[in-house]
């Protein structure tokens, strides 16, 4: 889910801040109350519509390459983008972010700057939007697709990036293969929450649902926002509902008994 500090802007653009593990670290571990907001929490009941993909075992081809990860019988831990049982009490960076929300905002310049070269010198691709010139949604799909070398037949819709950013999950393209993970940067987004509230939810929607779908295949996705406006906030992103399994997916199953 995505939530939001109150006091993600009480790092001021001016402060002194150094990237190394203890001092950003200590700035992560505070503790924050999150509260989304009553307007934001109302447009996401009326707006949620993009459709749920679920993976049901019934539409499963054998026909189908096999992307699971190669190993020997015992190795399943070891492919896993897990921390150490360590990370908590070291307070690592990566892990603190990613703790509470896939998705982050950040006010303050400085703290995003060291924040953005801990993860860089901990083997993160970090990939930055100047968000703040995405007039329309055209411009966010431009330069998404051309950030992260989706393929030529994109669609430059909703459904069309969430289709790619789960190949960007799974390392099919978007990153070295070898990265530790991938940080998506985007700077000035509350321009472009202004210029078209819509889609920039959405977008964060798809990105904390395609950040989860990457832990669960091995691999590390997070976003960091920056925010000119400290009091930006949005309705909750990455959320999973209840479900039937999938042998019962269907209501004529279940009803059979």
């Amino acid at each position: 889910m995505a939530y939001e500090p109150r006091s993600a802007a009480s790092h001021g653009a001016n402060m002194e801040v150094d990237s190394s593990s203890e001092s950003l670290s200590g700035m992560y571990s505070e503790t924050h109350e999150y509260t989304p907001s009553t307007a934001a929490a109302e447009w996401g009941s009326r707006h949620r519509t993009r459709p749920l993909r679920v993976c049901r075992l019934s539409a499963l081809r054998v026909d189908q390459p096999d992307r699971t990860p190669k190993m020997s019988e015992g190795q399943y831990g070891v492919s896993v983008a897990s921390w150490n049982v360590d990370a908590e009490t070291s307070r690592a960076v990566d892990y603190l972010l990613v703790q509470n929300s896939f998705v982050t905002m950040f006010h303050g310049l400085t703290l995003l700057e060291s924040t953005v070269a801990w993860l860089r010198a901990h083997g993160y691709d970090v990939i930055e939007f100047d968000s703040h010139t995405w007039e329309i949604d055209a411009n966010m799909y431009d330069d998404v697709a051309t950030r992260l070398d989706f393929p030529n037949h994109f669609g430059r819709n909703v459904s069309a990036l969430n289709d790619c950013l789960s190949d960007v999950a799974c390392h099919e393209y978007g990153c070295r293969p070898d990265a530790t993970g991938l940080v998506l940067v985007m700077r000035g987004f509350d321009t472009f929450a202004a210029a078209d509230p819509g889609t920039a939810q959405a977008l964060l929607d798809i990105v904390a649902d395609q950040a989860r779908r990457a832990i669960l295949v091995g691999h590390r996705l997070m976003c960091l926002l920056q925010s000119n406006d400290p009091q930006l906030r949005f309705a909750d992103v990455g959320g999973t509902p209840v479900v039937w399994n999938s042998p019962e997916w269907l209501n004529a199953v279940r009803e059979r008994g």
